[in-house]
């Protein structure tokens, strides 16, 4: 399912709001999760937005920054964004600088795992990707995030685990 979000020419790309995952989540969601292999999101300046729905096909591996996490327990826990916010920590990643920003998670869950319910608490632990405030870092700037992919793979030897590789950068000049 690709949605491409359309804003006027006078709209910020990289802030303000108007976070990707909070356009995908409602139209997966009415789609049913578990039917929606793929999700992507792009915001860019065009008069009207557009959705497409198609069968998911094979895609080679982005090239950028990379990050491989397993984290384990529920994502609703602050515990589990804390795991994954010092796993990018202890990676030294390196925030990407200002502007706009292109991200593509690849989810790998058991069966019985909701997808979708991850997104928020991932994107949110981004903040040293992102950037984030000081007082609270699971507010990352993920309204930078002007590309968006999100893959589901179903992976039964995780249980309830979450195997997840991250690929980030900076959206090259138009």
């Amino acid at each position: 399912m690709a949605l491409d979000v359309a804003l006027p020419p006078a709209t910020p790309l990289g802030s303000g709001g108007r976070d990707l995952d909070n356009f995908l989540l409602p139209v997966v969601q009415r789609l049913g999760a578990r039917t929606v292999t793929a999700a992507f999101a792009t915001k860019r300046y065009r008069p009207t937005f557009a959705l497409a729905i198609e069968p998911a096909s094979a895609a080679t591996e982005p090239v950028g920054s990379m990050h491989l996490a397993l984290l384990r327990g529920s994502s609703e826990s602050s515990a589990w964004k804390h795991r994954l916010r010092q796993s990018l920590i202890d990676a030294e990643v390196a925030e990407v600088p200002a502007g706009p920003v292109w991200l593509t998670a690849a989810i790998a869950t058991w069966p019985g795992r909701v997808w979708t319910n991850l997104w928020k608490p991932l994107i949110d632990s981004l903040g040293p990707i992102l950037g984030e405030r000081a007082a609270n870092p699971f507010n990352a700037f993920n309204d930078r995030i002007v590309d968006l992919g999100l893959h589901h793979q179903l992976d039964t030897s995780l249980e309830h685990d979450v195997r997840l590789q991250l690929w980030w950068g900076p959206m090259p000049p138009a």
